[in-house]
């Protein structure tokens, strides 16, 4: 009957909402992102939708209602300094950016590897040495 049909089909669309609802945050996270920039906004500012010059909406976490997490956070061994614009997605908390782990989505600045930055760069200015990108 309908009950069968509803339970077989219910899964689908609440994986469809979740998969939408981190589509939603994401869009949102960068347009945050991109309105701080814009505004050139720093650490002291307060980030609201006024000094983002954003609708209310956008600051909204599509999961629980509640404002995205908006945080200025100094470098650690994982990330550079910068900007943390997160969902804190379906289980409603707030994980601390866990986004590895899927516990929270969003942005965050990434720490390049030493690998990105060439031994050459960061150790000698001879010439000699391949430029960044090109194989040894």
């Amino acid at each position: 009957g309908a009950g069968a049909l509803i339970q077989l089909i219910t899964p689908a669309i609440e994986s469809y909402v979740k998969a939408h609802n981190r589509k939603v945050a994401l869009a949102k996270c960068l347009r945050i992102f991109l309105a701080i920039d814009r505004h050139r906004l720093s650490v002291e500012d307060q980030i609201t939708a006024d000094t983002l010059s954003l609708p209310v909406e956008v600051l909204l976490d599509p999961f629980t209602g509640d404002s995205l997490v908006i945080e200025h956070r100094k470098e650690s061994d994982n990330h550079q300094e910068g900007w943390w614009i997160y969902s804190v997605i379906d289980d409603g908390m707030d994980n601390g950016g866990a986004f590895e782990e899927g516990k929270d989505w969003g942005l965050s600045p990434p720490k390049l590897p030493q690998k990105a930055l060439g031994q050459e760069a960061t150790n000698s200015s001879d010439d000699s040495n391949p430029a960044l990108g090109d194989p040894k």
